[in-house]
């Protein structure tokens, strides 16, 4: 009886075993987003086979329509790959991947290298090292991948301006496009160099001689069109300073002095009463105007045929008429004065006031004594520099594109190469304005210029 039981339980346990077995086997450890515009998210087991790849998003429906449970993850990412070229998401053999893993990022990134150089697509792979709650809330709102929700917040901290809404729907490569140049289309419309593009309407194009695929006709001839646009330099406006890619605005306001005397009261030298002492030093410092002891200027007539009286300088004398003096005159003597209201004051060092010019001072400026103050400067905001307050705000720059060496940037923002022209070709071609050709059809578009984060 014994012997029974002890085999039931080496069979209860080996099936408990194969059970956690396979219960390890297809858990999942890790999983990958991968974002083109069609947003895929793909789950993988521990024995490195694919337990599912999940669609993000409606344009990611098309190109996962296959069963991928159980295949490799290279096998998996060449059959997404294919898919990706046959229904148009990778065009002119060029894309943008945004990827995202908690698995080994050189093992999934080396996958899809060796798969889009085997292809011959040219290809940029951002990664988005890691995931913070921000992303999470932005993925879960929008119904979006987390590497697409970290990188819209990414480009949202570098440019306050752009709503992250208006982002939501935009591809990879417009992302890229907008993270380097600055550059951002309004919701709705799609940029394309420095100009926004929104379809409006569409029209039967027409059949005749057009330039080839990926060569645009600028004044007659076809040029190769240029994909990669590179940064300029930061511009900012004259009145600002670039400085870490930033432009400063510097603007400097007084300090609050603080400076007191034990006797007089405390003044800037270029304030002071004295003007020999107001013009011999530094103007911003502080010095104590002492005018305890000082003297009041004296009164001298204007000419030497002034005559003082009382105190006040009269002209005259002008003969007695009927014994008196007309016009409220003076009499004295044999004549009458007139008061000169011309007269002038005369202090110590020669400086006269005259009071018609309401120029008259109590005390003599040059009697003043002086002698520094003690005391500093101060700033509520700012840095101290010297008697001022130096106060800093940054603003964006001005951010410019340009073309790369060896090819040029047209009216419409495309960068074409001048050295590489081609003949035209039968084709289908448009003569509405703004608009381009999709197959025989012409796609109007309303086009307007793009914004900048440095506007």
């Amino acid at each position: 009886m014994k012997k029974k039981i002890i085999i039931i339980s080496i069979f209860v346990f080996i099936g408990l075993l194969i059970t956690a077995l396979l219960l390890y086997i297809n858990r999942t450890v890790y999983i990958i987003n991968l974002d083109i515009n069609p947003s895929i998210e793909i789950k993988m087991k521990s024995n490195n086979k694919v337990k599912k790849v999940k669609a993000l998003n409606s344009d990611a429906n098309i190109v996962i329509n296959d069963n991928f449970k159980g295949k490799s993850l290279d096998e998996t990412i060449k059959k997404i790959t294919d898919n990706l070229i046959k229904n148009d998401y990778i065009k002119d053999s060029q894309a943008t991947i945004l990827l995202y893993t908690t698995g080994d990022i050189d093992k999934v990134k080396n996958s899809i290298e060796k798969i889009y150089h085997d292809k011959g697509i040219a290809f940029d792979i951002i990664v988005i090292d890691k995931i913070t709650k921000e992303d999470e809330e932005l993925a879960k709102k929008y119904n979006i991948s987390l590497s697409k929700a970290a990188y819209i917040n990414n480009i949202s901290k570098d440019n306050k301006k752009i709503e992250k809404d208006a982002l939501i729907d935009k591809p990879v490569n417009e992302l890229k496009e907008t993270k380097e140049t600055g550059k951002y289309c309004e919701k709705g419309y799609n940029l394309e160099g420095d100009f926004c593009l929104k379809e409006i309407d569409k029209k039967e194009a027409i059949k005749g001689m057009v330039c080839p695929d990926n060569y645009i006709e600028h004044n007659g001839t076809c040029y190769h069109e240029e994909r990669s646009i590179i940064l300029d330099e930061y511009e900012c406006p004259d009145d600002r300073e670039l400085v870490n890619n930033k432009c400063i605005i510097r603007e400097e306001i007084e300090a609050k002095s603080n400076f007191t005397c034990s006797s007089g009261e405390a003044v800037q030298r270029s304030r002071a009463s004295n003007r020999d002492v107001r013009d011999n030093g530094d103007p911003n410092e502080y010095l104590c105007e002492d005018k305890s002891n000082a003297v009041a200027p004296t009164l001298r007539c204007l000419t030497i045929n002034h005559t003082m009286i009382g105190g006040e300088c009269y002209v005259g004398p002008a003969p007695l008429i009927n014994g008196g003096c007309p016009n409220g005159d003076t009499p004295l003597g044999d004549g009458c004065y007139s008061k000169d209201d011309g007269d002038q004051w005369v202090c110590p060092n020669g400086d006269i006031y005259e009071k018609s010019k309401d120029s008259y001072t109590e005390l003599c400026p040059d009697t003043f004594n002086y002698s520094v103050a003690e005391g500093s400067y101060s700033c509520d905001k700012g840095t101290l520099s010297g008697s001022v307050c130096i106060i800093e705000r940054e603003e964006e720059p001005i951010r410019k594109t340009k073309c790369e060496e060896g090819s040029t940037k047209l009216e419409n923002g495309r960068c074409v190469s001048l050295n590489d022209t081609k003949e035209k070709i039968n084709g289908y071609y448009c003569d509405i304005e703004n608009s381009k050709v999709d197959g025989n059809t012409c796609i109007i578009y309303d086009i307007v210029e793009a914004l900048n984060k440095g506007e």
